[in-house]
């Protein structure tokens, strides 16, 4: 039960963490959506932090799902691949 919830407590954790930091910090995403100058300072200011703690979720994610066979497989792999385009 405890491994399920760190499943998708880093899931959260780390696609969250990436769609911020890909919102705030990407070019792309700066010609398109609309970013407060104020968010992207504070994401700079944090960003070791932001980033130390996304990666920290997808290793729980990781672990839980790879060492104790929880959550679906799909889930986790689709994951994986958004972190990574992130």
């Amino acid at each position: 039960m405890v491994w399920i919830l760190l499943f998708w407590l880093g899931l959260l954790v780390s696609v969250g963490i990436g769609l911020v930091y890909f919102r705030d910090l990407g070019d792309v995403s700066q010609m398109i959506l609309k970013v407060k100058r104020k968010n992207m300072i504070r994401f700079i200011r944090n960003e070791y932090r932001l980033i130390g703690a996304g990666l920290t979720g997808a290793i729980v994610m990781a672990v839980s799902r790879l060492g104790f066979e929880v959550g679906p497989g799909w889930v986790f792999w689709a994951a994986l691949v958004l972190i990574a385009f992130l």
